[in-house]
C-alpha cells in the first residue's frame, strides 16, 4: 500500500471513529473532487472503464444526480468568499421554485425558498428572480451579469429532461453571512 492510500484510509478510519456515516463521508469527498475537477468523469479519467469506476460513478450520481447537477454545492471555489452561495430555479409540476442553497443549512434542509405560482411553462424573468431573491434576503453575486446558467437534468434515461437555472448570490445583509443565515 502506498503512502497516499494509507493517508486516505487513515482519514476514513478517523471519520468512522468520530461516528460519521462513512458512505456519506466518501460520497461527499468524491463529489467535492468532481466539482473542483470538472465533473464525475474527471474523477474517473485514469481508469473510467473499470468495475470500480462503475461503482464510484453510481455513488456520485446518487449523490449529485446523473448529470452532476448537484455538484455546484460542493465547489471549493466559493469557500474563500464568505456568504457566497448558489441559487437554483427549477420547474416542478407547473410551478417554478427558487432555492437559495446556503451551505450552513445543507444538513437541515432549511434553504430559503419561494415559488412562482403565476408562471406555467415560461420561466420567471431575471428581474422577477432578483425581486424574489431580495424578498429572501439575497442578491446576485455579480450584479452586472444579466443571465443565469442553465443546465439540463434528468432522473433517468427514460424520463423527460428538465432544466435548472443557477447563479451565485450573497446575502443583502453582510452580517447574515457570518452567522450562516
Amino acid at each position: 500500500m502506498d503512502d497516499l492510500t494509507r493517508r486516505t484510509a487513515a482519514d476514513i478510519a478517523e471519520a468512522l471513529d468520530d461516528g460519521r456515516d462513512v458512505a456519506e463521508f466518501v460520497a461527499h469527498a468524491l463529489c467535492q473532487v468532481a466539482a473542483d475537477e470538472g465533473g464525475i468523469e474527471e474523477v474517473l479519467r485514469n481508469r473510467s472503464g473499470s468495475w470500480e469506476a462503475g461503482h464510484v460513478r453510481s455513488l456520485m450520481e446518487g449523490t449529485v444526480g446523473p448529470d452532476g447537477e448537484g455538484l455546484a454545492m460542493y465547489r471549493k471555489a466559493a469557500e474563500p468568499e464568505p456568504g457566497l452561495c448558489d441559487a437554483e430555479l427549477r420547474s416542478s409540476k407547473g410551478t417554478w421554485r427558487l432555492d437559495v442553497r446556503v451551505p450552513a443549512l445543507l444538513l437541515t434542509g432549511g434553504w430559503p425558498t419561494t415559488e412562482f405560482t403565476d408562471h406555467d411553462a415560461t420561466a420567471p424573468t431575471v428581474a422577477e428572480r432578483n425581486e424574489a431573491l431580495a424578498a429572501l434576503g439575497y442578491r446576485p453575486a455579480d450584479p452586472d451579469r444579466v443571465g443565469w446558467t442553465w443546465i439540463e437534468a434528468q432522473e433517468s434515461p427514460d424520463q423527460p429532461v428538465y432544466f435548472i437555472a443557477h447563479t451565485q448570490v450573497r446575502p443583502l445583509d453582510p452580517q447574515a453571512s457570518a452567522s450562516g443565515e
